[in-house]
């Protein structure tokens, strides 16, 4: 099983270390009480992260080598989901770190389409230096599903390694929540 430890960071304060080799795991909290959207309302998802260990043979597309260092992912459900349930009742973004894909192109996963892949960032990133997110996910969910989302219900990370049998370290730390006022729709790319 990929190893979710908590190691104090350079700057005194704490981060997660994911590690995986050959191996996949989701690792994911409860949103209680879920976050909504109202007509309009928009909020966002920040975090930090960083791996200095690329998979230059994992391709996100591809079912038997879709493996990634690191993916953030939101839960989107009417009902509260749980176990196995995670990726069968709900809908999800994945907040991806992959390999050759181009940064800002979105895509179902081969598993099913209620789970939208979004790459974040590639190998050429790789390089062991902090990455800033901030993500706007009920903007992403409209745009990727085309309707309106349900709640958020959990938040997770997940090294998957698991396909490709590489090893790979990625760190993660300052995940929040930031509601906001309406705003503006900004252009991504989207890659079928």
């Amino acid at each position: 099983m990929p190893a979710f430890e908590i190691v104090p960071g350079d700057d005194g304060n704490h981060l997660l270390r994911l590690s995986s080799q050959d191996q996949a795991a989701f690792a994911y909290v409860d949103v209680d009480p879920p976050l909504q959207s109202a007509a309009g309302e928009t909020g966002s998802v920040s975090w930090r992260w960083r791996t200095a260990t690329p998979l230059s043979e994992a391709d996100l597309r591809e079912k038997d080598v879709d493996d990634s260092p690191v993916r953030l992912f939101l839960i989107f459900a009417e009902e509260p989901v749980e176990g196995r349930d995670l990726l069968r009742k709900g809908r999800v973004l994945f907040y991806s770190w992959g390999n050759l894909e181009t940064v800002g192109t979105s895509f179902p996963s081969h598993v099913s389409d209620r789970l939208a892949v979004w790459v974040l960032r590639n190998s050429w990133d790789a390089d062991g230096t902090w990455r800033d997110e901030s993500r706007d996910p009920f903007d992403d969910f409209r745009e990727f599903f085309a309707e309106d989302p349900p709640p958020i219900r959990a938040v997770g990370l997940i090294p998957d390694t698991d396909q490709t049998g590489a090893a790979a370290v990625a760190e993660v730390t300052e995940v929040c929540w930031s509601p906001s006022a309406p705003s503006a729709r900004h252009p991504r790319a989207r890659g079928g």
